[in-house]
């Protein structure tokens, strides 16, 4: 098993970035058009789109864990683990925050100028302070545009805060055990909260994710076994096939289809579980995919992830999510008084005025702001845990 930074991991992160950002900024704002091949193909590639998001939960799962696992044993166990991901994650998150209070009073007072950027933000804040807002969210009316990437925050502040204990407390066995039920439990969890809830609730709670995560511990549990790593070789090949087959099923809205047949048949609930069914399938193909960098000494797709345009949307990769959403709404509505929303080729400047803010900012964050911080709680973190295996921006 490698050691120290591998920059694959830089770039799944970046790609992960740009899934994300593609949908909202350029994706998103397109007009409809019912019944067309364009929708057609929109709606069978969105998930991969939206799919971004839990490329972030398998790597995140993958990192921490591996984290925890590697500094079980070390003294300083929670104070450095939790150092490291508050100075990671608090500076930003808070400053979006204050950012986010300040344009609710600018917009009481001057609302032409903010309207669409705030939103009808009623939510209370302190949702957000506690990294509840995911809840929050998918209950009650009144989100903020400017915090709207969040809920995905809130899940992995949720993370972050048990399985410290879980890995300080359990045997790796019990806890691959506990990682696989909540695998195959999700989908029918999913189901559960679609149809009790909300399909809102069904995609931001924190049970309805935590496959992705669960994904990516085992990850790290198969490169920290040099004979599940050697099987993992072996099984390679036919996992890259595995990934192909799901990802084309789901092009061909196979699962959509099937819980159609269900339902028609007058079985709902086996439909809606086949529905949701689909999210954890692209989150196997992708932690499939993934394996590829641990498992193959080299090939094109660990090529692709080792491209420049990756790697530095991964070292980039937390503040560009956090602030693309911001100059999205702020470009649509001060140049043209809406959310984004396109009307034609016209107004296509303005997704690329919003990718080359976001970036721009990104990357002065990056230097100025978010590594300072980072760099501090390094020094401060007494004695350093093991070398894991990290990106840059771990």
């Amino acid at each position: 098993m490698r050691r120290g930074h591998i920059p694959e991991l830089d770039g799944v992160r970046g790609l992960a970035c740009l899934l994300v950002i593609f949908l909202h900024v350029v994706v998103a704002p397109l007009p409809l058009f019912p019944g067309s091949w364009f929708d057609l193909a929109r709606f069978r590639v969105q998930p991969f789109l939206n799919g971004g998001v839990d490329l972030f939960f398998i790597l995140s799962g993958f990192l921490i864990s591996g984290i925890l696992m590697d500094s079980r044993t070390s003294p300083s166990y929670f104070r450095s683990f939790w150092l490291a991901r508050t100075s990671r994650i608090f500076p930003v998150y808070y400053l979006m925050i204050v950012f986010s209070i300040v344009m609710n009073w600018v917009n009481a007072n001057y609302p032409s100028v903010t309207a669409h950027l705030v939103g009808h933000a009623t939510l209370s804040v302190w949702y957000y302070v506690g990294f509840v807002q995911n809840f929050a969210l998918a209950l009650l009316p009144g989100g903020r545009a400017s915090l709207g990437v969040t809920w995905s925050l809130a899940i992995e502040e949720q993370f972050y805060l048990v399985l410290p204990f879980l890995v300080f407390l359990l045997r790796r066995q019990a806890l691959v055990a506990l990682a696989i039920g909540i695998i195959v439990a999700t989908p029918v969890i999913r189901g559960w909260v679609v149809q009790n809830v909300s399909w809102n609730a069904g995609y931001i709670f924190t049970v309805c994710r935590l496959d992705a995560l669960m994904m990516g511990f085992l990850i790290a549990c198969i490169v920290r076994s040099e004979r599940a790593l050697e099987i993992a070789r072996r099984a390679q090949r036919g996992l890259n096939w595995l990934a192909l087959v799901l990802i084309a099923l789901q092009l061909g809205d196979f699962w959509g289809t099937v819980g159609q047949i269900w339902e028609r048949g007058g079985n709902s609930k086996v439909a809606l579980i086949l529905i949701c069914a689909q999210y954890p399938l692209i989150n196997l193909a992708m932690a499939c995919l993934l394996l590829n960098v641990f498992t193959r000494e080299a090939g094109p797709f660990r090529w692709l992830l080792k491209t420049k345009i990756l790697m530095t949307a991964g070292m980039i990769s937390y503040g560009a999510y956090m602030y693309h959403q911001v100059f999205n709404y702020a470009l649509w509505g001060w140049l043209y008084g809406h959310e984004p929303k396109s009307m034609g080729l016209a107004q296509a400047y303005v997704p690329v005025l919003v990718l080359a803010l976001t970036a721009i900012v990104a990357l002065l964050s990056h230097q100025y702001f978010e590594m300072p911080v980072r760099r501090w709680a390094r020094r401060t973190k007494s004695p350093a845990p093991p070398e894991g295996l990290v990106p840059s921006g771990a």
